[in-house]
C-alpha cells in the first residue's frame, strides 16, 4: 500500500512507498500523460553500463530532442547531494554525526539538533517552516527565494521545542536547510558553491539553479538561498543518470559513508544522509516534487542497473515518478 505524501505546503516533497510489484509501465505511462498536451516525461536508465533515454509526451507518445535536451526541477532529489557534502565533513573532521548545531554555529538554540537527527529527518523541526519565509507558490515564484543563513538562523533560535515533537521522525525541509547553514559555516562559502564543485567532480555539467531552456520556468533562487540544499537544484536526463550512478562508488569514503543506512524511516525503508535504502540495503532512491515538477531516481547497488524520471507535471494520484521509476526498473531487470 503506498502511502500519501509528505509534503510541505506543495514545495519540496516526497513519496514513501512500499516496494510491492506494481503495474506495467506502459500501463502507468499511459495513465500519467492522458490527455496532457504540454507534459513531458523523461524516462532514462543505465543497465549493463548502456545508457538509454526515451522522452513521452501526451498519450505516451515518443518525443525527439535533437538539439538540446530540457531541463526539469529535481526537487527534494537535491537533499542527497546535502548528504555527500555533509558526509565529506565527516570524513574531513570538520564535524560528526553526533556533533550538535551550537558546536558549529555557536549558542543560543534552544533547541539544538545533532548532525545525524537532521540528515535522518529525525530532528523535531519536522514541518516546520516559519510563515515569513512563504510567498504564493505558482509558476516561477518561488516562496522561498532569500531566505539566507542569517535570516534562517535567527528562526532557529526562535523555534520552541514541544514534547509532542521529540523523538519523532518527519521529513523536514527546514532540517535539511540547516544543515545547508552549517556546511556554509563549516566551509565559509555558499552551499550552492559547494553543490556546484561537486557536480563538476561528478561530470555534472548541465545541473545547476535558475535554467530557463525546458517546458516550465524553474524556480529563481539566490546563490546564497539555504533552502537549495532541501530542493533546489534543475537538471537533465543525462546529468541525473550519471548522478544516480554515483552510488556504485563504495570506493570512494563519502560515498560510502553518505549511503550507510543510519535509521529504520519506515517499516520498508531505511535511510542514510539522505539516501533512502530498500530491499536489504540493495535499492538507493529518492524522490523530489516542486510545484509543477516530479522526479525519482533509483539505483540497484547490486546488479548496477540505475533508473531516473523526470515530470514536467506535479505529483498526482494514482500514478507519479515513483511509480514510473520503479516499474520501469522492474521490466528492465526482469
Amino acid at each position: 500500500m503506498k502511502q500519501k505524501p509528505i509534503c510541505l505546503l506543495a514545495l519540496f516533497s516526497i513519496v514513501l512507498t512500499g516496494c510491492s510489484k506494481h503495474q506495467s509501465f506502459n500501463k502507468l505511462i499511459a495513465e500519467f500523460t492522458k490527455d496532457k498536451s504540454d507534459v513531458c516525461v523523461a524516462v532514462g536508465s543505465i543497465k549493463n553500463n548502456v545508457k538509454h533515454s526515451i522522452f513521452y509526451g501526451e498519450n505516451a507518445q515518443i518525443l525527439e530532442y535533437i538539439e538540446k535536451k530540457p531541463h526539469f526541477e529535481i526537487g527534494s532529489v537535491s537533499k542527497t547531494i546535502t548528504g555527500y557534502l555533509v558526509a565529506r565533513a565527516i570524513l574531513e573532521n570538520k564535524v560528526s554525526l553526533d556533533s550538535k548545531i551550537s558546536s558549529v554555529l555557536g549558542d543560543g538554540f534552544s533547541y539544538d539538533p545533532t548532525i545525524k537527527e537532521l540528515c535522518t529527518h529525525s530532528s523535531a523541526y519536522g514541518k516546520y517552516l516559519p510563515e515569513h519565509h512563504l510567498g504564493e507558490s505558482a509558476g516561477t515564484v518561488n516562496p522561498l527565494y532569500g531566505v539566507t543563513s542569517s535570516i534562517l538562523i535567527s528562526d532557529m533560535k526562535s523555534f520552541v521545542l514541544e514534547e509532542k515533537d521529540k523523538n519523532r521522525v518527519e521529513y523536514s525541509n527546514f532540517g535539511m536547510a540547516v544543515l545547508g547553514v552549517v556546511l556554509e559555516k563549516l566551509y565559509n562559502q555558499s552551499y550552492y558553491s559547494l553543490a556546484m564543485n561537486l557536480f563538476k567532480e561528478f561530470g555534472m555539467n548541465e545541473t545547476g539553479i535558475n535554467y530557463t531552456y525546458g517546458f516550465r520556468g524553474a524556480w529563481k533562487w539566490a546563490e546564497n538561498d539555504v533552502y537549495i540544499a532541501a530542493g533546489g537544484f534543475s537538471s537533465t536526463i543525462d546529468d541525473v543518470l550519471i548522478y544516480a550512478q554515483t552510488v556504485l562508488r563504495q570506493d570512494v569514503d563519502f560515498i560510502r559513508l553518505a549511503t550507510t543506512p543510519i535509521l529504520q524511516y519506515t517499516k520498508v525503508n531505511q535511510i542514510g544522509m539522505g539516501w533512502i535504502i530498500e530491499n536489504n540495503d540493495q535499492v538507493f532512491w529518492h524522490s523530489g516534487a516542486v510545484n509543477q515538477y516530479n522526479c525519482s531516481i533509483r539505483t540497484n547497488i547490486k546488479t548496477g542497473t540505475s533508473v531516473v524520471v523526470l515530470c514536467n507535471y506535479p505529483a498526482e494520484e494514482p500514478v507519479d515518478a515513483y511509480d514510473l521509476a520503479v516499474s520501469y526498473m522492474e521490466e528492465i531487470e526482469g
